[in-house]
C-alpha cells in the first residue's frame, strides 16, 4: 500500500503510471496541510483522524512527488466520505489491491494527493503510522530505503512494477519498525 496508485490529469482510472522518485521537497509538508484541511473541511466529521504517511512525510526522503494522506473513517461511513471526496474531483479506485482500505487519488499535477481510506486503529493504519515515524526517527534507514526506491525506479519506471521491486525492502522495514515500537516506543504505536 505504501507507494500504490497514481492518475494522471486526464483523470484516468488506471492504477499502472509512469513515475519518477525526485528528492525531498520541502514544499510536500505544506501541501499535505493544505491538502489535509481540505479534507478536514469537507469529511471531518466522519473522519477520526488524517495523517500525512509515505515517504513525502519524511524529511530528507527521496519520493515520487505524491502526497500520501491517510484518512480514519468507519467502514460504515466510507460510502458517505467517497461520495464527498468525488465532489472534490477524487476519482475512486476502490481497493486498489490493499484489503481493508479505500484508495483515492487527485490530479498529477502539483500539489499531486492520494488518499486512503481506512479504519481507525486498524493494522493498515497503524503500519502506516509506524512507517513513517520509524523513517523519520531512523535517518540511516531511510538513506537506505530512499537507495532501494532510486533503484526500483531506474530499473521500473511504472508505479506497480516499482511497488513490486521495492516491496521485500518495504516489509524488512516493516519488521525492523514492529521491533522498534516494541522496544523504544514509537509515538503512534498505540
Amino acid at each position: 500500500m505504501y507507494n500504490n496508485g497514481a492518475v494522471d490529469d486526464s483523470g484516468s482510472d488506471s492504477l499502472d503510471e509512469p513515475i519518477e522518485v525526485v528528492p525531498h521537497d520541502l514544499g510536500w509538508i505544506e501541501d499535505a496541510r493544505r491538502a489535509a484541511d481540505q479534507l478536514r473541511a469537507v469529511v471531518g466529521h466522519l473522519a477520526s483522524g488524517v495523517e500525512h504517511i509515505g515517504s513525502t512525510a519524511v524529511p530528507g526522503l527521496a519520493a515520487k512527488p505524491i502526497v500520501d494522506l491517510a484518512v480514519a473513517v468507519e467502514p460504515a461511513h466510507r460510502e458517505e466520505a467517497v461520495d464527498a471526496l468525488q465532489r472534490l474531483g477524487y476519482v475512486d479506485l476502490g481497493e486498489a489491491g490493499v484489503s481493508g482500505r479505500r484508495y483515492l487519488r487527485w490530479r498529477r499535477s502539483p500539489p499531486a494527493v492520494n488518499v486512503h481510506l481506512m479504519a481507525p486503529g486498524s493494522a493498515l493504519w497503524i503500519e502506516n503510522l509506524l512507517l513513517r515515524d520509524y523513517l523519520r526517527s531512523h535517518p540511516d534507514a531511510a538513506a537506505d530505503y530512499a537507495g532501494a526506491k532510486l533503484s526500483a525506479a531506474s530499473l521500473h519506471p511504472t508505479l506497480l512494477a516499482y511497488s513490486e521491486a521495492k516491496a521485500d525492502h518495504v516489509q524488512h522495514l516493516l519488521i525492523a519498525a514492529r521491533e522498534w515500537a516494541a522496544g523504544a516506543g514509537s509515538p503512534r504505536s498505540s
